[in-house]
């Protein structure tokens, strides 16, 4: 299940828990809503390939009445699900415009399906049988992101199994809310190096928080040094803010994944699509069927 606020994002709340008239404060007028929904319905046309696009004919079929669209502009992120009403909260605040109808129709669609992916991956935990494709995505990110920095190459490239067995018992642990223990027993099966190759006991850090995982990091010498700031400011230069907490919680990864599918969107990092495409689709592959 989500995590109830980010760490990454200074404990930002995950999910909403607000009644509908705090959400009447900040929705935009109705005739921006329309507009919004008009030009989303004009672009369908131009997606009929995206793995959404059925999904999201439905939603406007309904003319979005799952969703809210408001503008939050100190709410960091662009979507989260608001458990109260059971609806989809679009926050076009985080785009720096005073007027979302001035948003571009790519960003404005690719929003909305990260908000959907979120809300039902904060109701339908992540499938076991994703465990593997996606702690080698994200442990492979990680070696991009830090090996050569912290100097995880040439004589020192022995760390690096480490580094995979840390990443990927982390995002079993974290995702996927599984047992540390047994997060431990898979991550020595898909890194080949067992707990007792490190210095130090990991059963006195707590892999499900992302602030004890940093710790781990840097504490077992892996990534010596790095700390939670560290961290975060080498993923947001990278993938920028609204991507942070696909590095803290699986529900937050798979909707960031899914909006950036969107290839000429410029919310979500399309990077994260030409790293490991095989990989990548499958993980997409895996949301189409659950959203289908």
């Amino acid at each position: 299940m989500p995590k109830d606020q980010l760490a990454l994002l200074n404990n930002t709340d995950n999910i909403f828990s607000f009644p509908q008239a705090t959400i009447d404060a900040y929705k935009l007028d109705a005739s921006d809503t329309q507009q919004i929904s008009d030009t989303v319905k004009l672009y369908l046309n131009k997606v009929k390939d995206h793995f959404a696009y059925k999904m999201m004919v439905r939603q406007q079929k309904t003319n979005f009445n799952h969703f809210d669209f408001v503008m939050m502009p100190k709410y960091p992120l662009p979507a989260a699900f608001n458990k109260t009403t059971k609806k989809i909260i679009i926050n076009f605040g985080t785009f720096g415009r005073k007027q979302a109808v001035n948003i571009a129709p790519q960003d404005m669609y690719a929003v909305m399906v990260y908000g959907y992916v979120a809300t039902y991956y904060t109701y339908k935990n992540l499938k076991p049988n994703m465990i593997d494709d996606i702690s080698d995505y994200v442990a492979g990110l990680f070696i991009r992101m830090f090996a050569k920095k912290y100097g995880l190459l040439g004589s020192y490239a022995e760390e690096i199994p480490k580094l995979r067995f840390l990443v990927t018992a982390y995002v079993i642990r974290s995702y996927f809310d599984i047992p540390q223990n047994q997060a431990f027993t898979k991550a020595s099966r898909l890194a080949q190096i067992k707990p007792t190759e490190f210095d130090i006991d990991l059963n006195d850090y707590d892999f499900y928080n992302v602030r004890d995982f940093i710790k781990v990091l840097s504490e077992s010498g892996v990534l010596h040094g790095i700390t939670l700031y560290e961290f975060a400011s080498a993923m947001i230069r990278s993938f920028g803010s609204v991507s942070l907490p696909m590095f803290e919680d699986g529900m937050r990864f798979m909707a960031t994944l899914a909006g950036g599918s969107v290839t000429t969107n410029s919310v979500f990092p399309i990077f994260l699509q030409k790293y490991h495409p095989t990989l990548y689709n499958k993980i997409l592959a895996s949301i189409q069927r659950s959203i289908s």
